[in-house]
Parts: structure tokens; sequence; C-alpha cells
């Protein structure tokens, strides 16, 4: 990835208004924390999610692990890249963004090649760059670009897997910008997944309110 030119720390710190603040975002998370059904962690349903938020709250320091959830096999899954790739090799005219509308399943995906450094020929880097400017340009209309026909909790949850995927990426190369479009986009997401009564995007909000703030927590404090 190309060096990014220093970037203005108090863009973030005091032109971005969101929702809540440090402290309230730090008392809205540990506030679901405690909410969530972790006898789910039993039948395997967002185990790995769960495990990740769990992982995030510990580097943190917001918790301590008294155990862990026993899911280690299941993050190192050896069929991960025969998905990864399968899903590539359907993907329409083998574009991860056509016409505007991003593939199902790009930010698991993306995030999966991103953190085992694998490329697709440069269609990784260059599909994580033209996710970024769709955030950065149709801002609160993100939604729109994902498939009509996803459902709207489908689309929300898209949308929050993009956001982890930014946040993990803004750690991994060190680009605020990636670190700036994820805040924007938890901040829009805030009141539909405050309110909303899907555990699957409640888990996955979550998730990206913790990534976040594991990101900004390593490259602005």
């Amino acid at each position: 990835m190309a060096k990014i030119k220093p970037f203005n720390l108090s863009f973030l710190t005091h032109e971005f208004k969101g929702f809540l603040s440090d402290s309230e975002t730090k008392e809205f998370i540990l506030g679901k924390y405690g909410d969530l059904n972790f006898d789910q962690q039993k039948s395997g349903v967002f185990e790995k999610e769960l495990f990740q938020i769990r992982m995030n709250l510990a580097a943190l320091g917001w918790i301590e692990l008294k155990d862990s959830f026993p899911i280690e096999k299941k993050l190192n899954d050896r069929n991960g890249r025969s998905i990864v790739y399968q899903w590539f090799t359907n993907l329409k005219n083998g574009r991860i963004i056509e016409q505007g509308i991003i593939a199902n399943g790009a930010g698991e995906n993306l995030d999966w090649l991103d953190e085992n450094n694998e490329d697709l020929d440069g269609h990784k880097a260059e599909a994580i760059e033209s996710i970024l400017k769709i955030v950065e340009v149709k801002r609160k209309k993100t939604m729109e670009a994902f498939s009509r026909e996803l459902t709207y909790d489908e689309k929300v949850q898209e949308g929050l897997r993009i956001s982890i995927l930014i946040s993990r990426a803004s750690r991994r190369h060190k680009d605020l910008r990636y670190l700036n479009a994820a805040l924007k986009l938890n901040d829009w997401y805030f009141s539909i997944c405050r309110k909303t009564k899907s555990k699957q995007t409640q888990v996955f909000y979550l998730l990206a309110l913790t990534e976040q703030e594991r990101s900004v927590a390593e490259m602005l404090k």
C-alpha cells in the first residue's frame, strides 16, 4: 500500500462528532456485552464473533479473561482459503464492486485476505480502497451500495462487516483514513443497531465497536 501523508489527528478527535462520547461508547459496549447470551457459544451461534469481542475487550483492559471460548480450531479453519477463493470465483464478472454495488460477503472475505496477506493479484487492495471511497462519498447512503436482493437487516450486517474490515485494516496498515471511515459507519449505524431485535446485528455491531475502540486505543492514544 502506498505511503500515506501525515494525518492530522485533530480531525478525528475534534471534528468527528457522533452520537456517543468516548465514555458513553464504553458504557454502551459493556452494557451490551453484559446482555449477550453466552450460552450461544455451546451451539456455535456467533461463536467466533463472541470470541473476538471478548478478546477485544481484554486487549482494551475493560474485562479480565477467566476462561476462553474453545474455538481456536474454528478460528484457524483450514478451509478458510478455499471458501474465500470460491467466493471470489463466484463473483459476477469477477468484480468485488460491480457498478457501485459491493458484493455480498465482501467485508468478511476481504478481511480474511487482508489478515493473511493475500491479495488476489491486486484485487484485494483495490477493493478496500474502493470501499473506502464509497463510504466517504455515500456517507449515510452507504447501504445503497449493497444488493437490492438483501433484506434491510442483511444490508446493515454487510455494512457492519465492512466496518470491521476497515477498522482492522487501519491497524494492520497504520492508515487513519480507514479508522475515520469506520468511526463514521459505526456512528451512522448506532440509531439502527441500538434498537434492533436481530441478535446477529447486535453481535456484529458490538464487534464493530470493539474493533473501532482497539484501533482508537492503538493509533490515537
